[in-house]
């Protein structure tokens, strides 16, 4: 098999599987970085082959030289599982290391604002609940009702929420996909402050499909970029209301 072929087949099984951002990326890492890997076979590339990768990517940002060698690591790993080699010329190639920057959270304070702030909409109320599980932008639009495993309807905050999918952007449109960034569901418990948000909005909605819905169409949930405009919005008028 040739690194290219191994190429196409990569990127056939990642066509269902991933974001079409994602797939485009992996497609321009390949067109443009592996190209003179794809003519060989698996077999006879050698480590100096992949060290013409690694010095060809020098003036290129960290970020992306992480990206194209993970990526390549990637593809001898599953070449070397399903049997098409068993020569792995990147055992010893090594992932540039990005030093984290410092990570602007909100402070006590603040988030007592914001969870004891208006939850008279629903992108408030997405707010206060994104506060206080920690879900991720594209997990927390894809909730549903039938998602929260508890009684809304009780004085007594109680339950959960079941998280097993994920808002994505897919071929430049948005759709849900039936499984988390990390392909792992799992249940984050609802507190006081997120019960309540959401108890608020149940009341005052249909108790039906999505929980946070598109305005334009009530059987999609808010699309991500809609999103993060409303949170900032809701956000920068929360810092008018409290400015000290």
């Amino acid at each position: 098999m040739t690194f290219e072929e191994l190429c196409k087949s990569f990127l056939k099984r990642k066509d269902s599987e991933v974001a079409y951002t994602t797939l485009y990326e992996y497609r321009l890492f390949i067109d443009k970085h592996f190209s003179c890997l794809l003519p060989l076979e698996l077999e006879a590339i050698t480590e100096d082959d992949i060290l013409t990768v690694r010095n060809s990517l020098q003036n290129y940002a960290t970020t992306r030289q992480r990206k194209v060698i993970i990526l390549l690591k990637h593809l001898f790993k599953e070449a070397l599982e399903d049997g098409y080699t068993k020569n792995n010329p990147t055992k010893r190639l090594k992932t540039p290391y990005i030093k984290r920057r410092n990570c602007k959270t909100y402070t006590v304070e603040e988030a007592k604002i914001i969870s004891s702030s208006s939850i008279e909409t629903p992108i408030s109320v997405a707010v206060v609940v994104a506060l206080n599980t920690g879900l991720r932008r594209g997990e927390l639009l894809a909730l549903r009702w039938e998602d929260i495993d508890g009684n809304l309807l009780s004085d007594v905050p109680n339950g959960c929420l079941s998280i097993n999918k994920a808002l994505v952007i897919s071929k430049g449109s948005c759709k849900v996909a039936n499984k988390t960034k990390t392909s792992q569901d799992r249940f984050v418990p609802l507190n006081a402050n997120s019960f309540h948000a959401l108890k608020s909005l149940y009341l005052s909605s249909d108790g039906y499909g999505y929980i946070f819905k598109s305005p334009k169409d009530p059987e999609k949930p808010i699309a991500l970029s809609t999103f993060s405009h409303w949170y900032k919005a809701v956000i920068t008028d929360l810092k008018r209301q409290n400015p000290s």
